[in-house]
């Protein structure tokens, strides 16, 4: 087994990748955005469930911070450390929906009330 010696060269430039493109033009304001609150709760992208919390400033969540929990220890895979982006996805869908007419009908918006009973009766 060979060891990478230049990575214990105290004079070597470790950010030499990104200092050579710079700063983003909109700068860093994404990460230092402060939480007015720290809502504990669980990833829900797989089954393990990992614990985090959810930073919420001005009643939105702005980013998610890992929970030193059982199963990921303070630690969150790339799919929890954006499971928040999904909150206010333009896309994701906030309402049931019902597809009327068969396999080949479209799929139509229902209250909540219609698509239970819809469920109940298969």
């Amino acid at each position: 087994m060979s060891v990478n010696k230049d990575f214990f060269e105290p004079q070597r430039d470790f950010n030499y990748d990104f200092e050579s493109t710079g700063r983003p033009a909109q700068g860093w304001r994404e990460a230092t955005r402060v939480a007015d609150t720290l809502v504990p709760t669980h990833c829900a992208f797989c089954g393990v469930q990992c614990g985090m919390y959810l930073k919420v400033a001005n009643g939105k969540v702005v980013g998610v911070e890992a929970r030193n929990f059982p199963h990921n220890r303070g630690s969150l895979c790339p799919k929890g450390v954006v499971a928040y982006q999904q909150v206010e996805h333009p896309d994701r869908l906030r309402y049931p929906m019902i597809r009327r007419g068969g396999k080949g009908g479209t799929l139509e918006r229902a209250t909540w009330d219609e698509a239970l009973d819809y469920i109940v009766s298969r």
